[in-house]
């Protein structure tokens, strides 16, 4: 980690997600726009997530929201899993490894594979980003310092299942958690 050579910092948020990144040696933080394609310029995308009907990833954020709603008829749709909002699926409960959460349909899976599935296609993107806007240069997981934001109202066990998210797909995933700050205006 202290050879890190750019800093991402992924905020997986109730509603929206996004990330931010920095080259170790530059000042300028940048955001990636998101939903172009759709019509949007944002610079976060909906929490949503969706999985095939044998529970295999298929796509996040505004492509989760449009393929599901607008692009695949209603029949196949009631056959594939959908989560949207479900971050708050962690808060207030017991938390264990084999906790089942629902998609909209009322379909059940892992949460540990929903999260993780999500922060994997977040960390993805970051790093495809990244390349496109590096002259070519490739980049992996661990030429990065990774910061993901957690509720501060969350338990430690809630915090911990989302480091545990992190590292279920990539088991050499050293990054930090930091709680989100609440405002009060």
């Amino acid at each position: 980690m202290a050879d890190s050579l750019l800093f991402i910092a992924v905020d997986f948020g109730t509603a929206f997600s996004g990330y931010c990144f920095q080259f170790k040696e530059g000042k300028q933080i940048r955001v990636p726009k998101w939903g172009l394609e759709y019509g949007y310029e944002t610079p976060k995308t909906p929490t949503c997530i969706l999985f095939n009907e044998d529970g295999e990833f298929l796509k996040f954020g505004y492509d989760a929201v449009m393929t599901y709603t607008r692009l695949t008829p209603r029949v196949k749709a009631q056959n594939l899993y959908y989560f949207d909002n479900f971050k708050m699926e962690l808060y207030g409960k017991e938390l264990h490894r084999d906790l089942m959460i629902k998609a909209t349909n009322g379909k059940e899976m892992r949460a540990l594979k929903v999260f993780s599935e999500g922060l994997k296609f977040m960390k993805d993107h970051a790093l495809e980003m990244i390349g496109k806007h590096s002259h070519g240069k490739k980049y992996s997981a661990s030429d990065v310092k990774w910061v993901l934001t957690v509720p501060a109202i969350w338990s430690s066990a809630a915090k911990q299942f989302m480091r545990e998210a992190a590292t279920e797909n990539y088991p050499k995933y050293e990054g930090y958690c930091v709680q989100e700050r609440e405002l009060w205006l």
